[in-house]
């Protein structure tokens, strides 16, 4: 995977979109602060301080970091791939905030990747995951000027990074905080809970940490089996939309990819979505696109939508709502239009500016698709 200037849009067939940065020299404007090692007991401070060194050289850092990439943070962490995401997370989470006079963090408003949508909570969460081919994907906490549960959990974007991506299988996760039960439930989509390790610190504050199966932490689970699937968030079945179906520009193009990889088998309802920002450090520089994908949960409530999730990987990057542009939403038809109410209640609250098109596609079937 190739790191570029700005976020930017690869389709690769089938397989989906990458987010794609580039690396464009120190960035003298803005600096990562990293939080002093005592302050974050379960954190290895030289895998820390590689995070930082990493994203300093970034002007938009990147949101995914290739295998070399992570296994330059693991080995200041002494080879402790556990200890090396775990850093990352709380980098996400922790670095460049202040701690006020009564030892509470304030979040900051600093440079990516970075959990600073936190607008009612002021809670900040960062996550990643290690996928089986060595890249590992970040994530962070998204909350919205609108009811709680529109709310994105750290875990919830990096799994959602990690599928915009391709990726088809995870062996880890790391979050700076015990993920909560939602957390948990939305996990278990991912396939065998016995194989995928779940990281983070301990509550007794000596610098040790946890690291255990998500079936561990989350006994006698309810998950897709119970509902009759056999398919992963992450490996299943390709949609393919019906070759007369109208996709008037690059950016419907981009969002019907999407669509083709969104994991739905509930709804029986694909969505694929992108968004389109101003970038805000350079006015001349080109828009930047950021994907999304629908990844439903046989529990139904931890559900993710593609907007939402799209919204939590550009407030990653460092994107504010005030910047975007437009949005495009491809959904599978079907009556009636599932989504269009939600996003535009969306919008109203998060970026009224914003131009949303909102185009619905056949399907061919899917016996038809596998064929094909």
């Amino acid at each position: 995977m190739g790191i570029y200037a700005h976020v930017a849009i690869v389709v690769v067939g089938l397989l989906g979109v990458k987010l794609l940065l580039e690396p464009a020299g120190p960035h003298s404007e803005q600096s990562h602060s990293v939080v002093p090692a005592t302050e974050i007991p379960c954190v290895d401070s030289a895998a820390f301080a590689a995070a930082a060194a990493l994203f300093s050289g970034y002007k938009r850092p990147p949101v995914v970091l290739e295998p070399a990439q992570f296994q330059t943070i693991a080995a200041a962490a002494g080879g402790d791939q556990d200890r090396a995401l775990l850093s990352l997370a709380n980098f996400i989470a922790y670095s460049g905030t202040s701690v006020d006079s009564g030892g509470h963090r304030i979040p900051r408003h600093g440079p990516p990747p970075a959990a600073t949508h936190t607008v009612i909570s002021a809670y900040p969460v960062g996550a990643c995951v290690l996928g089986a081919s060595g890249s590992v994907y970040l994530g962070a906490n998204y909350e919205f000027y609108s009811p709680l549960e529109m709310t994105v959990h750290g875990e919830q974007c990096a799994v959602h990074n990690a599928a915009v991506h391709g990726e088809k299988v995870l062996l880890k996760l790391a979050v700076n905080a015990a993920p909560c039960g939602m957390c948990r439930q939305f996990l278990i989509e991912l396939g065998d809970p016995q194989k995928l390790r779940v990281v983070f610190c301990s509550e007794d504050h000596n610098g040790s940490i946890i690291a255990a199966p998500l079936a561990t932490i989350l006994p006698n689970s309810f998950g897709p089996e119970d509902l009759g699937q056999k398919a992963t968030a992450l490996n299943h079945s390709q949609h393919r939309i019906a070759p007369n179906a109208s996709l008037p520009s690059e950016y419907a193009r981009q969002a019907g990819s999407m669509l083709e990889q969104a994991y739905s088998p509930y709804t029986k309802r694909p969505v694929g979505a992108i968004l389109v920002y101003r970038d805000g450090t350079d006015s001349n520089a080109a828009p930047v696109v950021i994907p999304g994908q629908s990844l439903e949960n046989a529990a139904y409530n931890p559900s993710l939508s593609a907007v939402r999730g799209a919204f939590a990987l550009a407030g990653l990057s460092g994107l504010e709502p005030a910047n975007l542009i437009e949005v495009w939403v491809v959904e599978a038809n079907g009556p009636p239009e599932l989504h269009s109410d939600l996003i535009e209640a969306l919008l109203l609250l998060e970026a009224p500016q914003a131009k949303l098109h909102h185009l619905t596609v056949a399907l061919v079937p899917v016996a038809d698709a596998e064929t094909a």
